[in-house]
């Protein structure tokens, strides 16, 4: 007889494990690493592929069709071929790095994914290789959108008996072994990548505490493979069932912890953007508490969750007492969350990199200059960014550097310069780099204001422009872009 997959499971009434006793030392996570591969495909790109997608019928062309069902704007793709033990690995290694230990610091290393490079279980052994551990105790698990939260349990179980140092692994390269080519739905969806965490003891009451990971088989005839060995989705049916799973799985994970909801960082598997948005109002949780990062990474499968995790230390979201719930629903069908009280904040300085667009090259250079003695005096800015300059002289070589360098956040430009105005260039960025911000620095305001408000700048200067005024205005573009994380650092 099906049961309710909202029903708690009668065969979890056993009494809390040892890592979640208030009078033991806790698991902590002491650091965390993410990666993906280089290439970053803009979802505007991947609308010429699907014949079946009709505007027509949708009223609306591809990419705005994704952005309103589903918050994507672009996704990772290993086109490279690099692998998802090379991206695991990297991500290992930078969750070492910033936990400040070494391979030889690790005792067990646990590694779960769902599409794993072969058809045996395999994934381990080529992690392990990469990252030169030969000879670790290893564990892999299977498992698809709730892995992560299954891989970080399995951890903090062996961490809490036997003390010691667990490095968790989680991966998938679900676009090539996965996903049908011409479904545009899933294609927007997805994305690769990988997540890291080093597991370690921490003071009693902090640390990973009480959670639960369960399963419901009756879900899976609304996310099952389908003809061809594709995996597909009735998209219909998840978004009614979806939502209703996740807001049920973060209250569990406050109640059974003793958590405030309201005070409660919400860590969730990175389904869906526009789901998360959804869920986050349906909660009452306010802006800024619930990580939703789908909108750069998509839905990259297990990892998801670690890809959050990392996001919410990176961005300052997890002080010392923070509680946090991470949870997620998924392939399967999975539920699961798991509570958490940092114990320790993991800042990162974030990459900030703006492009002075301006055919005097001399106040070009001059307003680089500026904004690099200003970066350098501004500690609230330096607690949290590095400043990284560019200059080009023509909106021609503005358009260049663009195509060239994903990773710029801010352009500052000029409206009269030769044959491409400033707002030209922005249009025509614009229709490649949503994630983006657009400052025109101009003295013609007045006189090009039709083409300027076209453009949709995102603050328009006059000139000259005080460096004051210009520095408030980059520091202002900074934080935005590091509470969307758009195009900024890992």
């Amino acid at each position: 007889m099906s049961r309710d997959p909202l029903d708690e499971n009668p065969f979890r009434t056993r009494p809390a494990p040892e890592a979640a006793r208030s009078d033991r030392p806790g698991v902590t996570v002491l650091g965390t690493g993410i990666a993906h591969p280089p290439t970053a495909l803009r979802i505007g790109e991947l609308g010429p592929r699907f014949a079946r997608f009709s505007p027509e019928k949708a009223r609306m062309g591809y990419e705005e069709f994704v952005l309103r069902h589903m918050g994507a704007e672009t996704v990772f793709v290993d086109e490279e071929g690099k692998g998802l033990a090379h991206f695991m690995a990297r991500a290992a290694e930078r969750a070492m790095e910033r936990a400040g230990v070494t391979a030889a610091d690790v005792d067990a290393v646990v590694v779960t994914t769902a599409t794993g490079p072969d058809v045996i279980a395999g994934t381990r052994g080529l992690v392990l290789h990469e990252l030169g551990m030969y000879e670790k105790h290893t564990i892999e698990l299977c498992s698809a959108c709730t892995g992560f939260l299954d891989a970080l349990l399995v951890g903090r179980d062996r961490a809490a008996v036997s003390g010691d140092t667990v490095l968790v692994v989680a991966g998938d390269v679900i676009r090539s072994r996965c996903l049908d080519p011409e479904d545009y739905v899933t294609q927007a969806l997805f994305g690769e990548g990988a997540s890291a965490a080093v597991l370690g003891a921490c003071e009693p009451g902090f640390g990973l505490k009480l959670g639960q990971i369960t399963t419901n088989s009756d879900w899976r005839a609304d996310a099952m493979t389908g003809p061809g060995g594709w995996f597909v989705m009735d998209a219909k049916a998840l978004g009614t069932r979806i939502p209703a799973a996740f807001a049920e799985q973060f209250q569990r994970g406050c109640r059974r912890n003793g958590f405030d909801p309201a005070q409660t960082v919400a860590i969730p598997h990175q389904a869906n953007g526009h789901l998360l948005d959804v869920l986050r109002e349906r909660l009452g949780i306010a802006p800024g508490r619930l990580v939703n990062v789908f909108h750069k990474y998509g839905n990259c499968g297990n990892p998801s969750i670690g890809i959050a995790l990392h996001h919410a230390f990176r961005d300052g979201l997890l002080r010392r007492g923070t509680d946090a719930v991470l949870f997620g629903a998924g392939g399967g069908f999975n539920f699961g969350h798991l509570g958490f009280t940092a114990d320790r904040e993991l800042p990162e300085q974030t990459p900030f990199r703006v492009l002075f667009v301006d055919d005097d090259r001399r106040l070009a250079h001059a307003m680089a200059e500026e904004m690099s003695v200003a970066a350098r005096a501004d500690e609230e800015f330096r607690t949290l960014f590095t400043f990284h300059p560019l200059v080009e002289y023509s909106g021609e070589d503005g358009l260049r550097r663009m195509a060239e360098d994903a990773t710029v956040n801010l352009v500052v430009t000029d409206q009269r310069m030769g044959e491409m105005s400033g707002a030209r260039m922005v249009e025509t960025l614009k229709r490649r780099a949503r994630n983006v911000g657009f400052v025109l620095v101009t003295g013609f305001a007045d006189e090009d204001r039709t083409v300027i408000e076209k453009a949709g700048f995102s603050r328009v200067l006059g000139k000259p422009c005080p460096p004051a005024l210009l520095w408030e205005t980059l520091k202002e573009g900074a934080k935005a872009l590091r509470n969307r994380d758009v195009n900024l650092g890992d």
